[in-house]
């Protein structure tokens, strides 16, 4: 019996939708890399705080003055889930970061509400046990947002911020 194929994630399909095989990605905050492991592109760099998930780029968002990329040097920046685990003043320092090494898109998402996403630090069945860079540590709102268009066509992110930016070529 022949089994059916995986469809693929909603975020990930919508991605792929806008990324080009050609574009280069930096995927900030990869985690287990589920998101860049899947993505149509020339070719994808992780850059993510905790070490054990063996990122490209090892590094503390929470403590680097600035991201270790030139200018420009990504078509494509990802930041999924990641804002929240950093203070808000180092949030908007990391998403000025992300435009500065971007020449097209950065996407971001976040939730809208408040959890400070203990359990899967605790459970040790997940991939980030014991991993406190996973706490959340400041809730963001859509109004923090205002350069960004808001993608609202994924269903299953109506609570959350999905948006991206795109950068001014005349900048």
């Amino acid at each position: 019996m022949d089994q059916e194929p995986k469809k693929p994630l909603p975020l990930i399909e919508y991605l792929n939708n806008q990324i080009s095989e050609d574009d280069l990605v930096l995927d900030i905050g990869c985690g287990t890399k589920v998101i860049s492991n899947n993505l149509n592109c020339a070719g994808v760099t992780t850059l993510d705080t905790w070490q054990p998930f063996e990122p490209d780029i090892w590094c503390n968002l929470m403590t680097i003055p600035r991201l270790p990329c030139e200018r420009d040097s990504f078509e494509v920046i990802l930041m999924i889930d990641v804002i929240e685990h950093l203070t808000k003043d180092r949030g908007f320092m990391m998403l000025k970061e992300a435009k500065r090494v971007t020449n097209k898109y950065l996407f971001l998402l976040t939730p809208l509400w408040w959890d400070p996403n203990l359990d899967c630090i605790k459970d040790v069945n997940s991939p980030y046990y014991n991993n406190d860079f996973d706490k959340h540590l400041s809730l963001w709102e859509t109004a923090d947002f205002p350069e960004f268009e808001r993608i609202t066509t994924i269903p299953m992110f109506e609570n959350y911020f999905f948006g991206v930016w795109k950068k001014d070529e005349n900048k």
